[in-house]
């Protein structure tokens, strides 16, 4: 019986371990939607040019911004975000839409995609060659 316990957990998924740096963005992002839901949503909406600025003065003096500065960078650079303005359309702010995401905004997150993509392809292929090279 101890044998069947052992093949059946070689075959399961190794679960994706999250570095410290992850968790600590994820709980920024987190913090984030609870604070303005509408604007940190799912699926994400592209958000205004400057809203980091808008954010900032609503905090509390004493609550600090590292967190909101941390959160927003995550946010903007995640794959969801970067397709959603990849599609275009109105951006928003904290009192609604303001703007829309212009052609060469959209180029961009179109090109960035495609570089997130060949990276991610590219730590796919030398996890692979470092995997192979330790059998």
């Amino acid at each position: 019986m101890a044998d069947d316990t052992v093949s059946a957990k070689k075959t399961e998924k190794p679960v994706k371990k999250q570095s410290k740096n992850q968790k600590v963005n994820r709980r920024n992002i987190e913090r984030l939607i609870s604070r303005w839901p509408d604007l940190f949503c799912d699926p994400p909406k592209p958000l205004a040019i400057g809203i980091y600025d808008d954010l900032l003065a609503q905090l509390v003096q004493k609550e600090g911004h590292s967190w909101l500065k941390r959160g927003v960078y995550s946010w903007v650079n995640s794959w969801a975000y970067r397709k959603a303005l990849a599609a275009g359309g109105a951006r928003f702010n904290l009192d609604g839409e303001s703007g829309v995401v212009s052609p060469e905004e959209q180029e961009h997150a179109v090109a960035r995609l495609n570089e997130m993509y060949k990276q991610r392809e590219a730590e796919k292929e030398r996890r692979k060659l470092e995997k192979k090279q330790a059998e």
